[in-house]
C-alpha cells in the first residue's frame, strides 16, 4: 500500500508540473493566436453578446470564458484570467503534495477544458487530448483531501491508480500498432527513426466507421461525452513524411511586388540555414508547429494562414512577437505584398559544417500561396466572413482596474524568453520545495 501512494504521489506532482508548463506556455503565446488582434480570435467562437441563459450558452459550448462579462472582462482577457489561475493551481500541486488533490484537479481539468474549446487549430495536437484524459484520471486517483494526522491512502488507491497503467498500455501499444495498421512502407522496412515524421490522431475505435460489434447503447454513451476528451486514441508517428526532405513554409515580405523579398524568421522552426536548432523545451510554440503541418499541405487546407499573413501586412505587433524579434526584416513598417514558399530542409553533413558554417541546406520547392496585399479584396472578404476582421466593435471591458493589472502583469512576463520563462517558474518551485524540506528538517532537530 505504502508504494502505490509514494508512486501515486509521485505521478501527482508530475502531473501538475505538466499543468504548470502547458497553462504557462498558453499564457505567453494568447494576444498572437487568439487575441482581438490574433491569428484566430477566441471572440469568434464565443459571442458574449448573445442574449440567453448562461446555462444554454455553457451546454453549447461549456468553457468558464463565458464568465467573462460578470467579471467586466472580454474573452482574451477572461484567457489571462482562467490561463494565470491555472498557473496559481498547478504552481500550488507542484511545490506542495497537500494541494494534490481532487478538487484541485478538477479545477485544472475543468480551467485546460475550458482553453481547449476556444483553441481551433492550434490545439489541435496529440499532447492537449492526452492531458485532458490524464488530468481527468488525476481526478479519480489523487485524495479528496490530506488529513493533517492519520493515513493518506486508502484501499482504493491500488485499483484507481489502474486507471493509469490502462491508459499508458494503450497509448504505447497504440503508437506501435498505428505504424503498422497504416501499410506505410517506411515503417515496414524499419527506416521510420531515419525520416522525419508527422503526428495523426485516428478517430477512436468506438467510432461507427472503425468498429460495427460495439453495442449501440456504448455507442450512444460515447458520442454524448466525446466532446470531453475522456477516452482518446493515440497513434504517435502514424505515417512517414518528409522522406524528401523536412517541409517548410517561408513568408517573405517585399515592397515592391518585383521584389526584393525578405524572409519571416520564426523563432524555433527552420528557416535560415545559418540559424542553429533552439532549445525549446518544455514550451509549446504552436504557431512554429502549425506551420510545420501547413508544409504537409496546401494553403486552402489551412485557411487561418490567410489571416497570418494579413496580420504580418498590417504589422500586427502581437503576431510578430511570435515571430523572431531580433533579425526583422521590416523593422519600421510593414511590407505591402506577402508571399510563401515551399522549401524541403536537410541536415547538413557533419562534414560540410565546418566549411559552409550552415546547419540546413534546402532547396525551393515552389509557390506554397501567391502573393497578397493588405487591400487584396479576396483576403478581406474571406477574414471578414470568419469574423476575424469585425465590421462592429467586441466586447466593451467595463473592469478597467483589473485590465490594467492583467496589462501590466503581461508586459512584465513578455520581456522574458518563453522556454526561459517556463524553466525560471520551474527553478524556483524546486526552490520553494528545497527550503521547505530544509527547514522541517531543522525544525524536527
Amino acid at each position: 500500500m505504502a508504494q502505490v501512494r509514494y508512486t501515486r504521489n509521485l505521478f501527482l506532482r508530475g502531473i501538475c508540473i505538466i499543468y504548470l508548463f502547458a497553462f504557462l506556455s498558453f499564457y505567453v503565446q494568447i494576444p498572437g493566436l487568439y487575441g482581438d488582434n490574433g491569428i484566430l480570435p477566441a471572440r469568434t467562437e464565443l459571442d458574449l453578446k448573445a442574449r440567453g441563459p448562461l446555462l444554454n450558452k455553457l451546454k453549447q459550448k461549456p468553457s468558464f470564458l463565458w464568465f467573462a462579462p460578470y467579471l467586466g472582462l472580454n474573452v482574451e482577457y477572461m484567457l489571462d484570467v482562467l490561463s494565470l489561475i491555472g498557473i496559481i493551481l498547478s504552481f500550488a500541486g507542484f511545490i506542495s503534495q497537500r494541494f494534490c488533490i481532487a478538487p484541485i484537479f478538477a479545477g485544472l481539468w475543468s480551467l485546460y477544458y475550458s482553453l481547449y474549446q476556444i483553441g481551433q487549430t492550434f490545439m489541435f495536437f496529440q499532447w492537449d487530448v492526452l492531458l485532458l484524459e490524464v488530468g481527468f484520471l488525476c481526478i479519480i486517483v489523487a485524495p479528496f483531501w490530506y488529513p493533517y494526522r492519520g493515513k493518506s491512502s486508502t484501499p482504493s488507491d491500488v485499483v484507481t491508480f489502474w486507471t493509469v497503467r490502462w491508459l499508458l498500455f494503450r497509448l504505447m501499444f497504440a503508437s506501435g500498432v498505428v505504424k503498422l495498421t497504416s501499410g506505410c512502407p517506411v515503417w515496414w522496412k524499419l527506416d521510420g527513426k531515419m525520416i522525419l515524421t508527422e503526428f495523426n490522431v485516428p478517430y477512436s475505435t468506438l467510432h461507427q466507421s472503425h468498429n460495427s460489434t460495439i453495442p449501440i447503447q456504448l455507442r450512444q454513451i460515447h458520442a454524448k461525452v466525446d466532446h470531453l476528451h475522456l477516452v482518446n486514441s493515440y497513434g504517435l508517428f502514424r505515417r512517414m513524411t518528409g522522406i524528401d526532405g523536412r517541409p517548410e513554409v517561408i513568408i517573405e515580405g517585399s515592397d515592391s511586388i518585383e521584389g526584393p523579398w525578405k524572409e519571416y524568421e520564426f523563432l524555433y522552426k527552420p528557416g535560415n540555414v545559418n540559424n542553429s536548432l533552439p532549445f525549446v523545451a518544455p514550451h509549446q510554440p504552436r504557431l512554429d508547429w502549425q506551420m510545420w503541418f501547413a508544409a504537409l499541405g496546401t494553403y486552402n487546407q489551412n485557411p487561418w494562414l490567410m489571416s497570418l499573413a494579413y496580420r504580418l501586412l498590417s504589422g500586427q505587433p502581437e503576431v510578430l512577437a511570435l515571430l523572431n524579434t531580433v533579425e526583422k526584416p521590416f523593422p519600421d513598417r510593414p511590407p505591402k505584398y506577402i508571399k510563401a514558399s515551399l522549401y524541403h530542409y536537410h541536415y547538413t553533413p557533419w562534414s560540410q559544417i565546418s566549411k559552409t558554417h550552415a546547419w540546413w541546406t534546402r532547396e525551393r520547392i515552389g509557390e506554397y500561396f501567391p502573393i497578397f496585399s493588405q487591400a487584396h479584396p479576396p483576403l478581406i472578404e474571406y477574414l471578414t466572413k470568419m469574423k476575424i476582421l469585425q465590421e462592429k466593435p467586441g466586447f466593451k471591458i467595463t473592469n478597467e482596474p483589473f485590465k490594467l493589472i492583467l496589462d501590466n502583469l503581461r508586459s512584465l512576463v513578455r520581456k522574458i524568453e518563453s522556454s526561459l520563462l517556463l524553466w525560471s517558474v520551474f527553478t524556483a518551485g524546486c526552490v520553494v520545495i528545497i527550503t521547505g524540506y530544509n527547514s522541517s528538517v531543522s525544525k524536527k532537530k
